[in-house]
């Protein structure tokens, strides 16, 4: 008997570290396929997969909407909507913020122009822009 709890104490704790290390890998991989590659966001853009969902900002004594934030968001190919978690990030590392803060600033004045020719102004549209675009983009102030 205590032969065999030698034996199988440093199997459980084989066992542990095994079980403990292959959740680790499993949780990194999910981890990094959740991420979404250069290449992966330069294709939403190039297929024109962005799409932009508004928050609307209340004033709470008179009781209406009077603004609202732009908040981008990708399409995947099967339609299904990629959060700004899987790909702010990377792109703020890397030349995309650039045409994809361009993008956004494009498709909120679209927006803003069809609200207000169909009546449905609201004051203004905040959007939110990249330092790393800011810093970079030396034409945004003539684009915009």
């Amino acid at each position: 008997m205590f032969t065999n709890n030698i034996i199988q104490f440093p199997t459980t704790i084989e066992n542990d570290l095994c079980a403990r290390a292959r959740k680790k890998f499993e949780q990194e991989a999910v981890i990094t396929a959740d991420k979404l590659t250069e290449l992966d966001v330069w294709q939403a853009l190039e297929d024109n997969r962005i799409e932009l969902h508004y928050q609307p900002q209340y004033d709470l004594q008179n009781n209406q909407m009077v603004a609202a934030e732009a908040l981008v968001r990708l399409l995947d190919r099967d339609g299904t909507i990629i959060m700004p978690d899987r790909f702010i990030e990377m792109t703020e590392n890397s030349a995309l913020i650039v045409p994809l803060g361009r993008r956004v600033i494009e498709q909120a004045c679209r927006d803003m122009a069809y609200w207000r020719k169909n009546n449905l102004a609201m004051g203004h549209v905040a959007i939110n822009l990249s330092a790393s675009q800011l810093e970079t983009d030396s034409g945004l102030v003539d684009f915009v």
